[in-house]
């Protein structure tokens, strides 16, 4: 399979998790509101940092991409002196 098909099909499990992670939050939070909360607050961090990761994957900015290249050279340092 192609790594940038592998890569979108991470994003969507991680955001499938997210979204699970919130709907468990929310049960766990009716019945102990401070454990609740605390699952909530790493639920919502676990899908700010998902969404990031599918900002970046789905909409290329140039910073990130993902490219499947053969036969890589090993960079060659260079001294200045």
């Amino acid at each position: 399979m192609n790594s940038e098909i592998l890569a979108r099909l991470l994003v969507l499990v991680c955001a499938g998790i997210a979204f699970l992670g919130l709907l468990i939050g929310f049960m766990v939070y009716q019945v102990n509101r401070k454990k609740g909360a605390v699952s909530m607050l790493l639920a919502v961090i676990f899908a700010a940092i998902t969404g990031y990761y599918s900002y970046l994957l789905f909409f290329p900015t140039g910073v990130v991409t993902v490219v499947q290249q053969g036969n890589l050279q090993p960079s060659r340092i260079v001294s200045s002196s």
